[in-house]
């Protein structure tokens, strides 16, 4: 099911190792060391993690084939129907807009630098408003995102191709953030773009390199890789635009990026955090409780009419117990437990096997506490023993449901489809919980036997 929505290249590419960009804004003048190309220095770069890259200067020092390297996730993207990992290019700079047209035109870069460089050369004279344009970030670089800036900008730009006479007649200067499109800096107007798009003028891309093998890809430990409070896949921050008017970025959850509904990630986070852990944990415990019913029952069985010496009752009770002892101890030891038993991955992995066999187990167990309820009567039916009957019965048609509806996949339905996964595991692990209940009740019985009070609800006759 993952796989029609999901691309291979989304788990086997959970990180690479080069040194990405993110941001590509060419509306500043860059002045760090190292940008060999004046032409160069208009261009300033940020990273995945929205930081100041020097990218032409690490170029310029190592070239291209000695790349600096850093590890990051790569963020996903909706493309075609299924997520992808790649990088979306932001990117901001000065565009010519002209009436009627929705395309945007974009002045020579090489007059742009000019204007930025005679600004510099001579501040008090040249390009004046370029002065309120300053670094709000403290990262040694200007950037514009302020509403004044963004007007400085756009005058200095409008003011420069006058200067070299370029033919301004039905067009004016704009101000570009992704698919905004400043006019000034309180106005602008969104511009249609792709869903996995940032920008419709900037690259984006998918990623195919650095394949992992599957013990080192997502899923690998389990469906928490990716389903669990936090985790990179859903809650990852991902970039809307890079400034706010305080120069901090503007982020949004991945599951937002990826159109999903925060209830289901939530809902479906928990039960694999949670739920899940407790279903194991149960199925744990369940051969323990089968160790003190089978253990009666042998013990009937070996002295038949016979009453056993209570000595004896209280082997198989005993045995139960130290196998219970011996389980919280390794539930507390999870590189023990990794070791004896078939980990997260080889469970979740077999998430069928596992509810087809709670299921009938859960059948078996609501059968048992049909035929004690209609074999008692008056005031030896046990209340908790019905209780424990119709929480068996609704956790078998929820389960039930709740799985033909994962099958179906009914379109149309798609987050009611999700929501049935967690429906169908919390199901699994009550009903785990009352197949557990459902044999203690019946080794209680065998333990008691005809010392039971009339009135009690155990059959005095025995089981």
């Amino acid at each position: 099911m993952h796989l029609e929505t999901i691309a291979c290249q989304t788990c086997h590419i959970p990180e690479r190792l080069v040194m990405p960009v993110e941001v590509q804004a060419g509306d500043v003048y860059n002045t760090v060391p190292k940008i060999d190309q004046p032409g160069k220095r208009l261009w300033t770069f940020y990273g995945p993690d929205w930081n100041f890259r020097n990218h032409y200067g690490y170029l310029n020092m190592m070239g291209y084939d000695d790349k600096p390297t850093e590890r990051f996730r790569p963020k996903l993207v909706r493309y075609q129907g299924k997520i992808y990992p790649g990088n979306q290019i932001h990117s901001a700079w000065a565009g010519i807009e002209i009436e009627g047209q929705p395309a945007l035109m974009q002045p020579k870069m090489s007059d742009v630098v000019k204007m930025w460089t005679s600004h510099r050369a001579d501040p008090a004279n040249k390009y004046l408003e370029l002065a309120k344009i300053v670094d709000d970030t403290g990262d040694g670089v200007p950037e514009v995102n302020r509403p004044e800036e963004i007007d400085a900008l756009i005058q200095s730009v409008a003011q420069m191709l006058a200067d070299i006479n370029y033919p301004m007649e039905n067009k004016r200067v704009v101000w570009v953030m992704d698919d905004r499109i400043y006019a000034s800096g309180t106005e602008y107007r969104v511009m249609d773009k792709h869903s996995w798009e940032t920008s419709p003028f900037a690259n984006v891309h998918k990623y195919s390199h650095d394949i992992m093998p599957a013990k080192a890809a997502l899923g690998s430990g389990g469906c928490i890789d990716c389903h669990r409070s936090g985790a990179d896949f859903f809650y990852a921050p991902v970039l809307t635009h890079l400034f706010d008017e305080t120069g901090q970025p503007v982020v949004e959850p991945q599951y937002q990026r990826l159109g999903l509904s925060r209830n289901i990630v939530t809902l479906t986070a928990c039960c694999q955090q949670y739920v899940k852990p407790g279903l194991y944990s149960l199925m744990l415990f369940f051969p323990c409780a089968l160790i003190a019913l089978v253990g009666g029952s042998a013990v009937q069985w070996v002295f038949g009419r016979r009453r056993a010496p209570m000595a004896v009752h209280f082997i198989p009770l005993v045995i139960a117990a130290l196998a219970v002892v011996g389980t919280v101890m390794l539930l507390n030891q999870p590189d023990l437990m990794d070791y004896m038993l078939p980990t997260r991955m080889s469970l979740d992995a077999n998430r069928f096997v596992i509810a087809v066999g709670v299921l009938l187990a859960g059948l078996v167990a609501l059968l048992w506490q049909l035929r004690q309820w209609l074999s008692d009567s008056g005031q030896r039916r046990s209340i908790p023993g019905a209780v424990t009957g119709l929480v068996l019965a609704l956790s078998l048609l929820l389960a039930a449901a709740a799985g033909v509806l994962v099958f179906l996949k009914i379109p149309g339905l798609d987050d009611i489809t999700r929501a049935s996964h967690s429906v169908l595991d919390v199901s699994v692990t009550v009903l785990m919980a009352g197949v557990i209940v459902t044999v203690l009740h019946r080794v209680a019985r065998q333990f008691l036997g005809r010392e039971v009070p009339p009135g009690s609800g155990i059959d005095q006759a025995g089981p």
